[in-house]
């Protein structure tokens, strides 16, 4: 059974577990919770009924074709952006009019939904302070407008699915910040991110870092890909979340995979070169 009780993340919201100053901000901050753990209890309502998760944006999308707001058929785009929170690996999935169970929430209409402008996906539901909720996954930011999952802002930062506001300044990775956790972390073998780091000083060689899940131990078979093809370099940690490889890295946005100790290939990442997403604490990895 998934366990979907929202947790609140104070030490990463508020340093020190401090709220934000002002007695309005700390209305609207609260205002943003609660929207925030209604679009959990929705994302719960949408699981329970179709087995998979989706994105914020379709919680409230209708069966039938809209032509005023065509992101708000469940169905626009060939089929609402699904995924089993277990894998985090996105598809397409169509749902028949005559069975769709949605919405899942009401509310966010007009003036309180992405437009076709902004930052994040069209039709996502907007904050007390006119932003997008942004949704990420164990493996990063889920970004429906291209089907894929990036290491934008927070990165792979959180273990489990995360509802993140910029808060009110709007400002991504500041300390005003909200966001509430919730579901399960991934249980198949995934990584999430592969790139090359400075910060460790073992030797003059870079050192490529790649994260992820379920990784095992490093074996005969094991081996850091790209392109495909193994990586000649010193393997110096391979833990379940981590593997650390002293080697010359490939040039930026090689597609990296691991192959683990008993021959399974992982997905591929896009290796990332110079410096680490901007996130100072890490949920699963510290």
């Amino acid at each position: 059974m998934l366990n979907l009780t929202p947790i609140l993340l104070m030490s990463l919201i508020f340093p020190g577990g401090e709220p934000p100053p002002g007695q309005e901000e700390k209305a609207q901050s609260t205002a943003a919770i609660l929207e925030m753990n209604n679009l959990i209890t929705a994302m719960e309502m949408f699981y329970i009924d179709n087995n998979r998760f989706t994105t914020l944006e379709n919680l409230d999308d209708l069966a039938a074709p809209n032509p005023d707001q065509p992101w708000q058929n469940i169905n626009d785009g060939g089929g609402a952006l699904v995924f089993h929170p277990n894998v985090g690996e996105l598809s397409r999935q169509f749902f028949p009019p005559e069975t769709y169970l949605g919405p899942y929430i009401a509310g966010f209409q007009g003036n309180r939904i992405e437009g076709p402008n902004g930052d994040y996906d069209l039709g996502t539901p907007l904050d007390p302070w006119g932003n997008p909720y942004y949704f990420y996954s164990p493996l990063g930011l889920i970004e429906p407008s291209t089907d894929s999952i990036s290491l934008r802002y927070y990165g792979d930062a959180f273990d489990r699915y995360t509802i993140i506001s910029h808060g009110p300044d709007g400002i991504p990775l500041t300390s005003d910040d909200l966001g509430l956790q919730f579901g399960v972390t991934i249980t198949v073998a995934t990584i999430s991110s592969a790139v090359v780091t400075t910060e460790l000083e073992k030797s003059e060689t870079p050192i490529l870092r790649i994260r992820g899940y379920n990784l095992g131990s490093e074996g005969e078979e094991s081996a850091v890909l790209a392109s495909g093809s193994p990586i000649d370099g010193t393997i110096l940690q391979w833990s379940s979340e981590e593997i650390l490889l002293e080697a010359t890295p490939p040039v930026d946005g090689t597609p990296v995979s691991v192959r683990l100790a008993n021959g399974t290939i992982t997905r591929e990442v896009s290796l990332v070169g110079g410096e680490e997403t901007r996130v100072t604490e890490w949920i699963l990895f510290d």
